[in-house]
């Protein structure tokens, strides 16, 4: 991989775990941020298109993790969301390029409707969100771009995620839970993410790739996997049916965001784990 990197947008969950992998493959990178600047956390907006000098700098790669990434948060605000999420994106991509950078973008299953599963990368996208809308653009203009390269993710999950957390906490004490019944997932640890993108640029040409778990669970039958884990009662887990669009913030909510990752399998020799593995991997080990 060429080095320096540049992560857009480092104060995100999934940057975050990008950083630290670098760190420890001893790879050199920068990390920007919309809080107070660093030497090492250089300052920029995409909203504002606030920073974009550095992109003048050189760097070999750069990984676009920032965005406006609530479902609702888009809805509500759609020319808010877009300037970051399309318009500064789409910006900054082309400046990168245009100094010889290769751009790596992460985008989402919600380029899709999650009315079928396992996708393929060559399927003509069909959002069904303003926030899939946005980000079904942002890739566009960034694989128009020499170079350009798109990494789809499903649910990115990790180690001390509040969701799982809570489940385990109630659990414990002999409470009940009521996950999600009609709502499906294909998650991916942050530790996958991180490596794959770093195999994708030192390794992987051009285009779309896509990462996710090779198959959807629902959250109740995650909140049972953990259940049964623990050794509590699966009386405890009481699936929630139609609840799942409230907090959604009137959203639709969709059973499949799993895709077709044969292009990862085939190129890079990448297998992602099935759901419940990646789900096993962010438990607490005393789970």
């Amino acid at each position: 991989m060429a080095a320096p990197l540049l992560i857009v947008g480092g104060d995100g969950t999934v940057a975050t775990a990008l950083a630290a992998h670098l760190t420890a493959r001893g790879i050199g990178f920068h990390a920007t941020t919309r809080r107070a600047p660093r030497p090492d956390r250089p300052f920029l907006d995409l909203a504002a298109e606030s920073g974009f000098e550095l992109a003048d700098a050189g760097y070999g790669s750069a990984v676009i993790c920032a965005a406006v990434a609530r479902l609702a948060a888009c809805a509500a605000d759609p020319a808010g969301s877009r300037a970051v999420n399309v318009t500064g994106t789409a910006a900054l991509a082309r400046r990168l390029a245009a100094n010889g950078t290769r751009v790596l973008y992460l985008s989402t299953d919600k380029v899709f409707d999650g009315t079928r599963p396992r996708r393929r990368a060559d399927e003509p996208t069909c959002p069904a969100t303003e926030y899939g809308r946005q980000k079904a653009e942002a890739e566009a203009a960034v694989l128009a771009l020499p170079g350009g390269t798109v990494l789809r993710l499903s649910k990115v999950i990790h180690p001390g995620m509040t969701l799982f957390e809570g489940w385990a906490a109630d659990l414990r004490a002999g409470r009940a839970i009521a996950p999600f019944a009609d709502m499906g997932f294909a998650p991916v640890t942050t530790s996958m993410v991180a490596s794959t993108i770093e195999a994708v640029l030192a390794r992987g040409g051009p285009g779309l790739w896509q990462l996710s778990a090779p198959e959807d669970v629902t959250y109740a039958a995650a909140a049972l996997h953990i259940a049964r884990r623990l050794g509590a009662p699966e009386a405890l887990v009481r699936p929630a049916e139609g609840a799942a669009a409230q907090a959604l913030g009137g959203e639709r909510p969709v059973p499949f965001t799993a895709f077709d990752t044969g292009r990862l399998s085939a190129e890079l020799g990448i297998e992602p784990p099935a759901a419940l593995r990646a789900i096993d991997a962010c438990l607490d080990p005393a789970a």
